[in-house]
C-alpha cells in the first residue's frame, strides 16, 4: 500500500556537552562566512526559584541563537548543548545545512569544549492510504498479531518507539498519529541517530549523517507499511 510523505518538518545537530561559536571572534567569523543576513538573539530562561515568589523575578541569559532566517536555520548556542536546526529542509538542501554546521564546529575551539556524545534528528509526516485512521494503520502493523479481539478487548490503536544498533551507534525511531491531523491518517514519524563519543564528527560525517537519516527515515516507514 503506498504511503505520500508530506512535510518534513526538522532536522537538526545537537552536541552535548558542547558550546559552538561561545566567543565572540568566533560568532563574528561566522556572520561574516555564512553569505546571509544572521540575527543573533539572547536565549532566555526564567530562574527556579522557591516559591512564594514575590514581585517579578528577573529573567536570565542562558545562552544565544545565530538566527539565518533565510535558510530557516538556527545555531542555538547554550552553557551544556549546542542545537542547529533548520526548519522545513528539502533534500537538496542538506548540503548548505551540513556546510554551516561544519564551519560553527571548525570556528569554535574543541578543545575548551566537554562534549561527550551527538545526535543527528530528523522529524517528518507521511499520509497513510485507504480510509483507516492512523491510529489502527499503526496498531495492525506494528502488533499483527494482535488484530483480533484478547480477552474481550478490540485493538484500537497505537504508536511504537524502536531502538537499532549499527556500527557503535543507536538509531531511535518514534512512530505515532499526527495530533493535529483533521483527518485522523497522517503519521508522526521521527528518527535519531546517536553516537556517545566526545569527538565532534567530521565534515564528511555531517554530510553523510543528514543524508542517512533523511533516507533511513523513509525506509523505515515504507518497511512498516509494508506490514500491513
Amino acid at each position: 500500500m503506498p504511503i505520500e510523505f508530506q512535510d518534513v518538518l526538522k532536522t537538526n545537530l545537537v552536541l552535548v556537552g558542547a558550546r559552538l561559536l561561545n566567543e565572540q571572534f568566533e560568532r563574528d567569523t561566522f556572520v561574516s562566512m555564512v553569505g546571509t543576513d544572521v540575527d543573533v538573539e539572547p536565549i532566555i530562561q526564567s530562574p527556579v526559584l522557591p516559591l512564594p515568589v514575590v514581585g517579578n523575578p528577573t529573567s536570565a541569559e542562558a545562552g544565544l541563537s545565530l538566527v539565518l532566517r533565510r535558510d530557516r536555520i538556527r545555531v542555538d548556542s547554550l552553557p551544556a548543548r549546542t542545537h542547529i536546526e533548520q526548519e522545513y529542509p528539502q533534500r537538496e538542501g542538506l548540503e548548505r545545512l551540513a556546510d554551516l554546521v561544519w564551519l560553527a564546529i571548525d570556528l569554535t575551539n574543541m578543545e575548551t569544549q566537554a562534549l561527550t556524545a551527538f545526535g543527528f534528528n530528523i522529524e517528518r509526516v507521511y499520509r497513510c492510504a485507504g480510509e483507516e485512521s492512523s491510529e489502527m494503520y499503526l496498531a495492525k502493523r506494528l502488533i499483527p498479531h494482535l488484530q483480533g479481539s484478547l480477552e474481550g478487548l478490540t485493538l484500537a490503536g497505537g504508536a511504537c518507539k524502536l531502538s537499532f544498533a549499527s556500527d557503535g551507534a543507536q538509531w531511535n525511531f518514534v512512530v505515532e498519529p499526527r495530533a493535529n491531523d483533521p483527518t485522523n491518517r497522517k503519521v508522526f514519524l521521527s528518527l535519531n541517530l546517536h553516537r556517545g563519543r566526545p569527538q565532534a564528527p567530521s565534515r564528511e560525517e555531517i554530510h553523510d549523517s543528514f543524508h542517512q537519516i533523511w533516507d533511513r527515515s523513509e525506509e523505515l516507514a515504507a518497511r512498516l507499511d509494508g506490514g500491513g
